[in-house]
């Protein structure tokens, strides 16, 4: 009888059928959930594989550790790509058409992303957002708002949200960040709630880019 349940999941696992969900995949680590948003700090070494997995929710993305990677959709053929630093992406079409795929590190170094999920199954479709004149709309659509913004070398740069954010720092160099009048390092990533404020400082002499995703919901 264990043989057959043995053989059972295995037959299933390779027809597509026992899929286990991104945020329970070894190489995607959950580090926040909070107001239908989650986060995953996705980590592969060289070489590295991960598992074939499911996401069930709309996600957005941001290369903070970029590479070559190899990926494959559930019943497709596989295809390596090249991943920048700074480079968003994500799907969009769920929970109706649930991604399922895997991927593998192909690179000599580290390939680390920030993904965001948004966990709330309506949207609202547009965000009363004032972006500053040097802000790039780098994604629009009805579960996301991601822009890309630079702080000048020496200057301070407010941002003022309605809905929870995601911050993302391009840069080695931590900014300095000042929400609720507390003060903070912003090393790689930062949380951001609905109705907030931020400043942000960039303390060297050169210009640092960082990605703002706002996560949109009814």
């Amino acid at each position: 009888m264990m043989k057959h349940y043995l053989y059972f999941l295995v037959l299933s696992s390779l027809n597509g059928f026992a899929q286990i969900q991104v945020h329970e995949e070894p190489l995607h680590h959950p580090v926040f959930e909070k107001s239908n948003t989650r986060i995953l700090d996705v980590i592969a070494h060289p070489n590295d594989t991960s598992l074939m997995h499911q996401h069930s929710n709309n996600y957005c993305y941001v290369t903070i550790d970029g590479g070559k990677i190899w990926v494959q959709n559930e019943g497709e053929e596989g295809r390596t790509l090249e991943l920048p630093l700074g480079f968003t992406g994500g799907y969009f079409n769920n929970p109706n058409h649930a991604l399922v795929h895997r991927f593998a590190n192909r690179s000599e170094g580290l390939i680390r992303l920030i993904a965001v999920e948004n966990l709330s199954k309506g949207n609202s479709g547009t965000l009363p957002y004032q972006p500053s004149d040097e802000e790039e709309t780098l994604i629009d659509n009805s579960h996301f708002l991601t822009s890309k913004a630079p702080i000048a070398g020496g200057k301070q740069e407010d941002f003022k949200f309605s809905t929870q954010a995601v911050i993302v720092n391009l840069s080695e160099t931590p900014l300095y960040v000042e929400k609720k009048r507390k003060s903070s390092e912003l090393n790689k990533w930062i949380w951001v709630e609905a109705q907030s404020t931020v400043s942000i400082h960039n303390p060297t002499s050169q210009p640092i880019w960082i990605v703002l995703v706002q996560v949109k919901k009814p």
